[in-house]
């Protein structure tokens, strides 16, 4: 009883300091976070474009993840403060393989797209989020449940079923999430207050996330000329608070005047709605399956092919620094095959430039954690 206690007090401590630290900064950064993601598609097309907004400067990867892995869940818990839960693990074998991009390691991602054309990536919520507990079910690190509805699911219908079935683990975490799939279907995923909260196809009229609730962003869209209301929209004005109204305002431009050069087109929407912020840009093709991207460091628009890849895992998982200073062409030739070296660097560069973390005694072993989870990944 005494160890029990000694663990729960652990837990609480850990994930007490942990919140504190990723919501202060969030607060005091508030106005300099600001991802977006949104879907343009017609008869010819369909794009997923997604930006990823943040302060400090991130370092990141983009991975080719392999089917017929087998993987085994972890919270957060265990990665940030080495505590293990008593609960049963989630135990699977990625039945697709998929393309992702990774601030934070390998398995942990912030979004991507599989082989069968699923998507979903999340963004910062500045609403009260707080995902829910499911009683005797496993718990599982936020970052790595996006990865397991990649390795999963081809549908967003399975990716709704699924939220049940296993507890999100991120204290600290203020994510919401958008999904899509290849067959034109397309979910916003919140938890809000404990409360799952899911728009699906027809409740999602404009095809576009910021970051406060869609709720919220989208009462408030009603207010202007065009969606309900009388107020003006003027581009020219960026902020925070437009960056919704601007973006719906762009796809309705889009839908009113297709263009061709689509991919193009895509990128100069995401730059309009790019505070001097974005880190990433990134598009994906579904239809053809390619995956587009620049960032900050490198503005080049690089590219390549998703069928250029065996996404069997008899073949290294490979990997390719999004911020490497390349031309602007296929890229496929740079990805490098996966070692745990690299991604402990990544993670270490990530963690030293995040006040709070930099400054913990144990970051070496936290950094370990993180770096050793890949490693229990195997080949079925």
């Amino acid at each position: 009883e005494i160890k029990t206690m000694k663990i729960i007090k652990m837990i609480f401590m850990c994930f007490i300091v942990l919140s504190f630290r990723i919501q202060a900064q969030s607060i005091n950064n508030a106005d300099l976070f600001g991802c977006s993601t949104f879907i343009l598609s017609n008869e010819k097309c369909c794009l997923i474009r997604h930006n990823l907004d943040m302060y400090p400067d991130i370092p990141g990867m983009i991975y080719i993840n392999k089917k017929g892995l087998e993987k085994e869940s972890i919270s957060f818990a265990e990665l940030f403060c080495g505590v293990k839960d008593t609960l049963p693990k989630l135990k699977w074998v990625s039945k697709y393989g998929s393309v992702t991009y990774n601030p934070l390691a390998r398995e942990l991602i912030d979004g991507g797209l599989n082989e069968v054309g699923l998507y979903i990536g999340e963004m910062s919520l500045n609403q009260n989020n707080q995902y829910p507990v499911y009683d005797n079910k496993p718990k599982i690190a936020v970052a790595l449940w996006l990865q397991y509805i990649l390795d999963n699911f081809s549908s967003v219908d399975e990716v709704i079923e699924f939220i049940p079935h296993a507890s999100l683990d991120g204290q600290g975490f203020n994510w919401h999430f958008f999904s899509a799939d290849k067959k034109g279907n397309q979910a916003i995923i919140e938890f809000i207050n404990g409360r799952t909260v899911i728009h699906k196809n027809n409740e999602v009229p404009v095809k576009l996330l910021c970051n406060n609730s869609y709720d919220f962003d989208l009462n408030r869209l009603k207010q202007f000329n065009g969606f309900g209301g009388n107020n003006n929209i003027d581009l020219t004005i960026k902020s925070e608070e437009n960056r919704f109204i601007n973006g719906a305002q762009m796809l309705e431009l889009y839908k009113q005047n297709p263009v061709d050069t689509v991919i193009d087109h895509a990128f100069d929407i995401l730059k309009e709605l790019d505070f001097g912020i974005t880190k990433w840009s990134i598009v994906y093709d579904v239809n053809n399956m390619k995956m587009y991207y620049r960032t900050n460091k490198n503005i080049n628009i690089k590219h390549f092919d998703f069928s250029t890849f065996d996404f069997s895992c008899t073949t290294p998982v490979m990997m390719i620094d999004i911020n490497k200073d390349l031309p602007s062409w296929d890229v496929k030739e740079y990805f490098i095959p996966y070692s745990k070296q690299t991604n402990k660097t990544q993670i270490e560069n990530l963690f030293k430039g995040i006040d709070g973390f930099k400054e913990r005694k144990d970051l070496p072993e936290m950094v370990e954690r993180f770096a050793n989870y890949p490693e229990t990944v195997k080949c079925k």
